[in-house]
């Protein structure tokens, strides 16, 4: 029985056999240049193939059909690769832009972010994904923007919308995520020195996470910061206490760290 190149190569595909499965798609293409599927394919393994040439390739094979929202997608992937972030950039802006299908929109809205991200465009980012209700990753890029009162307003922000995650996840998720966010504007709150306003996030976030050792150990210094050495001694002895060995050891080298919490570090440390 005889197969076809196209019946091959997808054969090749699945079997991980990526210069097998070029081969065949070189003599399609060869035979049926008009097929743009098949260029598609053949971008998609000449990206898993990585060389500088076989991107170079891929590109091609993408710039000679009508782009569709996932071209514009694996041509963002293939500007990164070869060191071009700026163009990387704008096919994922393209590629977020025009897709319609709600899986590929979301991969896009992702890639524009974290290239966003990462070329500097990160209050841009945050504003993005506070408008798309991605309040997980807002709250995990704004501690990127290393300034605290400017951070402290993001967490806020994406608190404010975690309820519509309510609706659209189960409430333990979200509950859990909503957590997780006030730990981190408790922390931003704590390096402000707003103590009550940080201890409020950590009480609010360890109700629905009680047994973290962490959250008492932060409740622990911000008592500490506010003079209240026997709270302080309790909650940091506590914690201690419960904490996994990597962990306690963190918390140790904090308290080391500060000399104004010296006193709360255990006699047996």
């Amino acid at each position: 029985m005889s197969y076809t190149p196209l019946e091959l190569a997808d054969a090749f595909i699945k079997a991980g056999e990526l210069d097998d499965a070029l081969d065949a798609l070189n003599q399609h293409l060869a035979d049926h240049p008009d097929d743009p599927d098949s260029r598609r394919l053949r971008a998609q393994v000449l990206l898993r193939l990585e060389s500088s040439d076989s991107l170079q390739q891929a590109l091609a094979d993408l710039e000679a059909v009508t782009p569709t929202a996932a071209d514009y997608f694996t041509q963002s992937v293939i500007y990164a690769r070869t060191g071009q972030p700026d163009k990387a950039l704008a096919l994922a802006r393209q590629a977020y832009d025009t897709a319609t299908d709600g899986n590929l929109k979301a991969r896009a809205l992702e890639r524009l972010l974290g290239l966003m991200q990462t070329g500097g465009q990160v209050a841009a980012a945050l504003d993005l994904a506070l408008a798309n209700d991605w309040v997980q990753w807002a709250a995990d890029a704004a501690a990127a923007l290393n300034d605290d009162e400017t951070a402290a307003n993001y967490y806020t922000q994406a608190i404010e919308r975690i309820d519509k995650l309510f609706d659209i996840t189960s409430d333990n998720i979200a509950a859990n995520i909503r957590a997780r966010v006030l730990l981190k504007r408790g922390g931003v709150y704590h390096r402000l020195r707003r103590f009550a306003d940080a201890d409020a996030d950590y009480a609010d976030a360890q109700a629905v996470i009680p047994g973290d050792p962490m959250i008492r150990f932060n409740r622990g210094l911000i008592a500490a910061d506010q003079g209240d050495a026997t709270s302080a001694r309790a909650a940091i002895a506590s914690a201690l206490q419960s904490a996994p060995a990597s962990l306690r050891t963190l918390m140790l080298d904090e308290l080391q760290a500060n000399p104004a919490y010296h006193p709360f570090i255990p006699s047996n440390a």
